[in-house]
């Protein structure tokens, strides 16, 4: 028989190997990487969703809040709408928000506007003892919360004496 001088290609030599290597490491840098964009993307959506959720639920308890006049001296509306809104239930808010310190009063606020025919909504209180001006007796409150990360979202209510025809 006739020796034959052929090499047979039975393994992989040490550069086809770092090769493999190489390119299964990108892949899976590119994979790991992927994972964590993805991690903080949900993270952002159960922020704005936490935060939606609070802002309706702060809404729904201004709105529930007895109308008060900006006339009565004895009352502030503004202060009892804002301690409608930062009353939110310990189950509405995020384990993780309460472990970085967040707190509704600090990160809960609410701005009280009065509509003026004039003006439209002003800071200032425009009412009118008598004769009523049943279109000043209008509130607009906006309310914005802000979440540990630093993302803001407002909603706004109006407010109007229930006692004025509509």
């Amino acid at each position: 028989m006739l020796s034959s001088n052929r090499r047979t290609d039975e393994g992989l030599t040490l550069v086809e190997v770092l090769i493999a290597l190489t390119i299964l490491g990108f892949a899976v840098v590119t994979i790991v990487g992927a994972f964590a964009a993805n991690q903080r993307l949900s993270q952002s959506q159960r922020d704005t969703t936490n935060l939606q959720t609070m802002l309706e639920s702060a809404a729904a308890r201004v709105n529930a809040e007895p109308w008060v006049s900006c006339l009565d001296a004895t009352a502030n509306p503004e202060q009892a709408y804002r301690l409608a809104a930062q009353t939110i239930p310990a189950d509405q808010i995020p384990e993780r928000w309460t472990e970085r310190g967040w707190l509704p009063a600090t990160n809960v606020t609410l701005t009280l506007k009065f509509w003026s025919l004039n003006n439209g909504f002003t800071t200032t209180c425009v009412e009118t003892a008598s004769p009523p001006n049943i279109a000043a007796r209008l509130q607009l409150a906006t309310i914005t919360i802000s979440s540990p990360a630093g993302r803001s979202e407002s909603i706004e209510v109006i407010k109007g004496d229930p006692e004025d025809p509509p």
